[in-house]
């Protein structure tokens, strides 16, 4: 049975709630109506307070043809919800965008289970307002990992978005913040019948033309001639700088500092063999596409990647997996040595 869903908004206007506790005007407030809500007299020149921190911009007019306000919502208020209807509709991945509809409020990028890519208007009051959506044919985001923000990319002024999927679809897709229209597809199906998509990544600049390049991890299909491999994406074009191959499946993938000493950012990926019974963490050479080295892990599959502080004293930034038994490792990010590890034990393994 479906649950129906709530969206609680991840906007800006949370985030001021989170820190601040609540948002009171100063301007001359009459007809009071339901929650807490005032509309102030018409012309009124309205300040948001935030616990005394003001802001004196005027918002005469801000929420459309409304003059509202918040007045004394409490921490954990939902500002406003949407509720999903179609058949298995559950989010699967959340993440704020920097406001597109020029309102001066960060909006809310959803990607849900329905093949679904939508854009909500931070600011909206009691129900979610979308602003646009996007289809993806026959697949959607797997999960929070296949989504990501990336910096301007059709030079509109505005950050872009770009997703993985899964399922049939298969591919790694820019999609416009502004207008949620498709910049660019690379689609994995140029190996076999492709692969899912687990994750996307837009850390680094690496073919050096100003802006973030795009890796992915990609799935096998069912007659193992799927990609199996990290792509990095010019993030423009969505053209392949370069594709690794990593022998199974790669669930997931960072853009790291240089580690390998070549004035370039470089790269970190998760995978498993191809009868996924051994995991691994590879150091990838984020010019070349080169590996330079490999870490068995005794679980069955690596998802979990970052790249931590310098552990090993030689001022290079080092990193932190975890695979699929349970197991923590440090490891040097120069040659993927073990610098410290640790079980949380697994359930089920």
């Amino acid at each position: 049975m479906k649950l129906k869903l709530y969206i609680t908004a991840l906007c800006t206007c949370i985030l001021f709630l989170s820190i601040y506790g609540s948002i009171s005007a100063t301007s001359n407030q009459t007809n009071i109506i339901s929650d807490g809500m005032t509309i102030p007299d018409n012309n009124a020149e309205i300040y948001y307070e935030l616990q005394g921190i003001l802001n004196t911009n005027g918002y005469n007019n801000y929420y459309s043809n409304e003059q509202v306000l918040f007045d004394d919502y409490e921490l954990g208020d939902i500002i406003w919800q949407y509720t999903l209807t179609i058949y298995d509709p559950s989010p699967k991945a959340i993440a704020p965008i920097p406001d597109v509809n020029n309102d001066g409020i960060d909006d809310v990028i959803v990607c849900s289970e329905d093949d679904y890519v939508r854009c909500f208007d931070g600011s909206a009051i009691g129900t979610g307002s979308i602003l646009w959506e996007h289809n993806i044919y026959s697949g959607d985001v797997y999960n929070q990992n296949g989504l990501d923000i990336i910096n301007d990319v059709d030079s509109d002024g505005y950050k872009d978005i770009v997703v993985g999927a899964a399922w049939g679809a298969r591919l790694i897709r820019c999609i416009s913040g502004d207008s949620g229209t498709e910049i660019w597809t690379h689609d994995t199906h140029e190996y076999g019948s492709g692969g899912w998509v687990y994750m996307v990544n837009s850390s680094y600049d690496y073919d050096s033309d100003g802006i973030l390049d795009v890796l992915a991890a990609t799935g096998d299909d069912s007659s193992d001639t799927g990609p199996k491999r990290v792509y990095c994406l010019d993030g423009e074009t969505g053209i392949s700088i370069w594709e690794r191959p990593l022998g199974g499946p790669v669930f997931s993938v960072i853009g790291v500092e240089d580690f390998t000493g070549d004035g370039h950012p470089d790269v970190i990926a998760g995978c498993s063999n191809n009868a996924e019974t051994i995991g691994y963490a590879k150091g990838i050479n984020g010019d070349t596409g080169a590996e330079i080295w490999s870490f068995a892990t005794p679980g069955s599959s690596v998802w979990a990647l970052e790249q931590i502080d310098d552990i090993t004293s030689d001022g290079i930034k080092d990193v932190i997996i975890g695979d699929f038994s349970g197991n923590i490792f440090g490891l040097d990010a120069t040659n993927g040595n073990v610098e410290f590890s640790k079980s949380i034990g697994c359930s089920g393994c």
